[in-house]
């Protein structure tokens, strides 16, 4: 893309989302080269802010989508941005790539299958976890709660080390 000024840069990205920006809003997505934390509530513009700062970064620092990495805490809000992106995206250049979204646990988990070792790791779901782990504890009627509960941690330390290994 050709160098833009500051201004021209978000205007297109103004353009591009169909969207006018609050000064802060603009302060955050023009924000470079240094942190930056931004505390909102629900509603306020965080995705649509997220997706101006992705354009503004590829648009006028030449950053390349794959350069980018965006982080959520959930699947739900990792797809709308993603989504949300590749609309934006379509209408400013439909040929440009597509940052990295993934939420911090997918994040943290291709980390760790990057490690040889771990490479076949499974995640446990909780709640199947529970099950299965309630399945292993036999209670024949007779043993107590504290009987029940030892055998139980027993389990679950076995178990939890098998999974920090």
């Amino acid at each position: 893309m050709t160098q833009l000024t500051k201004e021209d840069a978000i205007l297109k990205v103004k353009e591009v989302m169909d969207r006018e920006f609050s000064d802060e809003q603009v302060d955050i997505i023009t924000h470079y080269n240094k942190p930056l934390n931004g505390i909102a509530g629900a509603g306020s513009g965080k995705t649509t802010v997220s997706i101006g700062k992705i354009l503004y970064l590829m648009i006028y620092k030449n950053v390349q989508p794959h350069e980018i990495l965006s982080i959520t805490f959930s699947k739900k809000a990792s797809v709308e941005i993603e989504e949300r992106y590749l609309d934006a995206k379509n209408k400013l250049n439909p040929s440009l790539g597509s940052p990295v979204f993934k939420t911090f646990h997918a994040l943290f988990l291709s980390i760790i299958k990057s490690v040889p070792e771990y490479r076949n790791i499974q995640i446990c779901d909780y709640t199947r976890f529970m099950y299965d782990l309630l399945k292993e504890i036999s209670s024949d009627g007779v043993k107590t709660n504290k009987e029940i509960l030892e055998q139980y941690m027993r389990i679950r330390a076995v178990s939890y080390t098998h999974l920090t290994l």
